[in-house]
């Protein structure tokens, strides 16, 4: 700008000044403000003609300003500084110590002068910044260099600093950061923050290489860096402290932390001024000794700061690490790279944790990250630390030893930094260990304690605690199930325990597999153990797939199959408790009951064996199937355990089993192996007419195969009923009916077609067991005019539906002793059986009809009896069969059962009526509950009719009364209703008669 456009502005801002000189206030302020505005560009001179007065009258001022003076003030200043340039020292130090002033707060009488807002120390801090962009260079670098002002630098930077302890929005740390890098930029090239997360840019390491060499003269950057090193450790340790503090800091304002932290150190600790430092070095002049602001370089403190950096870098690695946003992570490697790459030499301690910060991001989850570290890695692969096999297990062993500490003490977010890192340099150490060959000693016994860490440092639990729980399985659990029955890890979550998989595929990648799995057997000699071994083996083996031969994995697998399938690691606890009880040879010998303890270990220990068949197969694939013979049956097993959490996981691990092998589904694969696994099943009961696991077998494949499979099954079946008939025991009962209770349901569900998708399950509870079969009202309506012909052998269907009917013939001859037999349990299941196979036959009533006129005397005395296990079991029963039998049982039931029903309700409603919360539990309350829930049902489908209608309406209203327990009062309204729509009449009459004071509103 010329001397004539200079005169000319300072005319045009010379009016406003004039006026705040003679009036100093808000008005005049905004005069001037406006003024300056208007200029795009000011005149060194006139900025100062307008800066200076506003400086000295806001130092000098006698009387407490107010705070939109303040505010319009430093508005003035910042828009002025914003376009003019600074070209006199003393005006650049008159204008610093302003600002200086108006923030430090601890000045005598302060309080008195003036009132800070945030929004004033915005416009002070902003003005800072466009105070050192719009100062000559000239200025700063004499500002920077010379010794009597370190004082007032050091001030700005502590004042700066100390905004940030104070609990405030974002904006101001923000700026604080950009004033910090202000200091910096002034005469390095570095790259702004990017505050904003979508603009934070990711660049290399190559881009930081000499940054300092953009001052004019080296001599005056080594000059500024001996000034602005006395800084470092507040600097970089205000930032930490900042930034782990601050309650959950964004993504923008971490960024700007980590780069700003970066590029302090870049500056002031880089190798070429650490090697001009200690080629300069030599004994302090006596007079800068005793100077305040003098810092002695030597190498006990660049290793003093190296350790002190260090320490802080991990800190901010952990927030950054654990922020959700990956942006945060970019910046993290980007710092990273920054100073690995400049620091390398000067910094040797804050290396390493450098380093950990690129493999501990190679495993990021983002992916752009991850490709991004591990570029990284190589840009650096000629370092030490990362390409000498002695220095990665040196780093491998001692993560190893901190890992139980860190398993045990630190929260899952702080373990994953850890578990990734110690994978990172697995992974670097397999890959150099693949080219020297696996010969080295040392590297085993690393292997073999890093074993022995995880299995201290794992620690199973099981979801739901069902251990003992007696489930009997009908149908294939849903998938949803296994989210809620698996294996937890009281001390790790889910990210923690991915990352160990991650270690233990790693290891298998790169191990001497022949060595570890020696070691693992040797110690599975402990039993405590065993299960932490399984799930370290499973793992072993699934990671050695990626690089070892196939030749070698189906080796592994065979040899550990049998192993895990052994009677000692997979059998029942509590079946071998029993066998042991039941084959004693005398009372008084001792046997060891398993605790709870014990079988929760088994139980874990059984899941993880299932969970590594079916990992076994998903990584061989077609390959496995020489072991399919093998693992098979024990799936099958244990898919029709009592407990849940191994029946959801071996049906996970069959469903993989057909994945591997491209079978369809699971019942494909019991099709294809039928005679292989009926022909072990009538083995084992050729060998024990008890065997449980024949019998689980037996149940899982009638549950997931069809009729067409029946002719395989028709010899197993038959030996299980050859064994109903010889043992008419107690324990032996309770062992074989359940499974005929499977058979019987799953050939009563076979009449239907596949599109029907019914499933009938059992349920000890009365209503549980009806709703089962809601769904059958409505898709089947036999016809009384039904006419049945004989099967035709030439048809297939038909074919399979006479060795149907013959089963169910079979079983109803071979069970129909057990409906009196003196346990309530066994009679129980006797009924139920008996009533699946007529139900199975009612298409064929020439067969159907004379059995079940055969077996009711029975049937009648099982309704009559005193337990209500045994009349719940016969009423839901009665229920089904005068659904598809009405026609015939009707006269039988009116003549042999209605009066029972009838007196029944009559003997127990006063014993109910004002009933206290005891009688709630007894076997009357619960007898009480099926008849009420069942008759009308019956009546209904019976189509009763007076009289035994209006018998049964008279005894049945008194549970409507209010003192009836609520939950039979609610089960006779529900009667009541289905009662109504045969004799509507009847029962609105009776409605009428009821008085509301006693029953209510029906």
């Amino acid at each position: 700008m010329d001397r004539e456009e200079a005169e000319a502005q300072f005319f045009r801002v010379k009016l406003a000044c004039g006026l705040f000189r003679e009036s100093p206030s808000a008005g005049t302020l905004k005069t001037m403000l406006e003024s300056v505005k208007d200029e795009d560009r000011i005149h060194y001179l006139v900025g100062s003609y307008v800066i200076y007065p506003l400086c000295i009258h806001m130092r000098n001022s006698e009387i407490k300003l107010p705070e939109n003076f303040i505010e319009l003030a430093f508005k003035i200043i910042h828009h002025t500084l914003k376009r003019t340039n600074i070209a006199q020292i003393n005006g650049f130090l008159d204008i610093f110590g302003t600002f200086c002033f108006f923030l430090d707060s601890e000045l005598p009488n302060y309080e008195s002068k003036v009132t800070i807002s945030e929004e004033i120390k915005i416009q002070i801090l902003m003005s800072i910044s466009a105070l050192f962009k719009s100062t000559d260079s000239d200025v700063l670098r004499k500002f920077y260099s010379e010794t009597s002002y370190k004082k007032q630098l050091g001030l700005l930077i502590h004042l700066m600093l100390k905004e940030l302890e104070i609990k405030q929005g974002n904006k101001i740390p923000f700026l604080v950061i950009n004033n910090l890098m202000s200091l910096l930029n002034t005469f390095c090239q570095f790259r702004p923050v990017r505050y904003t997360p979508n603009k934070v840019l990711f660049n290399t390491a190559l881009q930081y290489d000499f940054l300092w060499t953009s001052v004019r003269k080296c001599t005056e950057s080594f000059q500024i860096q001996k000034v602005m090193v006395f800084f470092i450790p507040g600097i970089t340790s205000k930032l930490v402290h900042f930034i782990t503090t601050h309650v959950q800091p964004s993504a923008s304002l971490i960024a700007a932390v980590i780069l700003t932290f970066a590029n302090f150190i870049v500056y002031t600790c880089n190798n070429k001024f650490y090697k001009h430092i200690l080629e300069q070095e030599s004994p302090p002049p006596h007079d800068l000794e005793k100077e305040e602001l003098y810092v002695n370089l030597n190498k006990d403190w660049w290793e003093r700061t190296s350790i002190r950096l260090s320490s802080l870098y991990v800190s901010t690695t952990q927030i950054c690490i654990a922020h959700e946003n990956f942006k945060t992570r970019l910046c993290l490697l980007e710092a990273a790279a920054v100073m690995l790459g400049n620091c390398q030499i000067s910094l040797p301690i804050l290396m390493t944790s450098l380093i950990d910060t690129l493999i501990v991001l190679s495993a990021d989850t983002n992916k752009f990250v991850s490709d991004s570290a591990t570029k990284m890695i190589s840009t650096f692969s000629n370092l030490p630390e990362l390409n000498s096999f002695n220095s990665l297990l040196l780093r491998i062993e001692e993560l190893t030893y901190s890992l139980p500490k860190i398993a045990h003490n630190l929260n899952d977010s702080n373990k994953l930094p850890i578990l990734r890192l110690l994978s990172g340099y697995l992974k670097l150490i397999g890959k150099i260990q693949l080219k020297i060959g696996n010969t080295n000693i040392r590297m085993k016994e690393c292997i073999k304690n890093l074993v022995k860490t995880f299995i201290s440092v794992l620690e199973f639990d099981i979801s739901d605690n069902t251990i003992l729980n007696q489930v009997m399985v009908l149908s294939a659990p849903k998938t949803e199930d296994l989210s809620t029955l698996k294996i937890i890890f009281t001390n790790l979550g889910d990210k923690s325990v991915k990352a160990i998989i991650d270690i233990l595929h790693t290891i298998g990648m790169y191990c001497v597999f022949e060595s570890i799995l020696s070691y693992i057997f040797e110690l599975s000699e402990k039993e405590h153990i065993r299960k932490e071994l399984v799930f370290i083996l499973n793992h072993l083996i699934v990671g050695s797939v990626e690089t070892q031969s196939i030749e070698l994995v189906t080796n592994t697998i065979e040899t550990v199959i049998p192993i895990y399938l052994q009677s000692e690691w997979f059998e029942d606890l509590d079946r071998s408790a029993y066998a042991l009880v039941k084959n004693r040879a005398n009372f008084d010998e001792e046997i060891n009951i398993p605790t709870i303890f014990a079988l929760k270990d088994r139980t874990i220990q059984q899941i993880l064996i299932l969970e590594g068949l079916g990992h076994f197969a998903v990584s061989l694939g077609m390959n496995f199937q020489p072991f399919l013979v093998t693992t098979i049956f024990p799936l099958l097993e244990k898919s029709n355990n009592s407990n849940p959490h191994l029946q959801a996981q071996s049906y996970d691990s069959l469903q993989k089993l057909c994945l591997a092998l491209k079978y369809p589904s699971v019942q494909n694969l019991i099709h294809d192996n039928a005679d292989y696994i009926t022909n072990v099943i009538s083995l084992q009961f050729f060998q024990e007419c008890t065997s449980q696991s024949a019998l689980d077998v037996l149940q899982a494949v009638f549950r997931n195969s069809s009729v067409k499979l029946l002719a395989l099954l028709e010899d197993s079946v038959s030996y299980l009923l050859k064994s109903i008939r010889f043992y008419h025991s107690h324990d032996e009962s309770v062992v074989l009916l359940p499974t005929l209770v499977v058979i019987s349901q799953q050939l009563f569900n076979w009449q239907y077609t596949e599109d029907d998708d019914v499933i009938i399950t059992s349920d000890n509870s009365t209503e549980c067991f009806l709703n089962e079969y809601e769904d059958y009202i409505h898709y089947y309506h036999p016809q009384e005019d039904d006419q049945v012909t004989n099967p035709s052998p030439e048809n297939p269907q038909e074919s399979s539906d006479l060795v149907e009917h013959n089963i169910c013939v079979e079983i109803i001859d071979s069970i129909s002793y057990y409906t009196n037999f003196p346990t309530a349990k066994v009679t129980t299941f006797a009924i139920r059986v008996i009533t699946n196979c007529i139900l199975a036959l009612r298409s064929n009533q020439e067969r159907s009809l004379p059995i079940l006129h055969r077996i009711w005397p029975q049937f009648l005395a099982c309704t009559k009896t005193n337990y209500s296990i045994i009349l719940i079991a016969s009423l839901e029963c009665l229920a089904l069969l005068a659904h598809y039998f009405g026609h015939f049982l009707r006269s039988r039931i009116e003549k042999d059962l209605w009066p029972f029903f009838i007196s029944s309700f009559k003997r127990l409603v006063d014993q109910s009526k004002n009933s206290t919360t005891y009688y709630l539990h007894t076997q009357d309350y619960k007898s009480q509950l099926a008849l009420l829930h069942t008759i009308p049902n019956i009546a209904f489908d019976l189509k009763i009719h007076f009289p035994e209608f209006h018998k049964l309406l008279s005894v049945y209203h008194p549970y409507c009364s209010l003192s009836q327990p609520r939950e039979l009062r609610a089960k006779a309204i529900e009667g009541i209703a289905i009662l109504a729509q045969i004799n509507p009449e009847s029962v609105y009459l009776l409605k009428t008669l009821l008085q509301p004071s006693e029953y209510g509103n029906i």
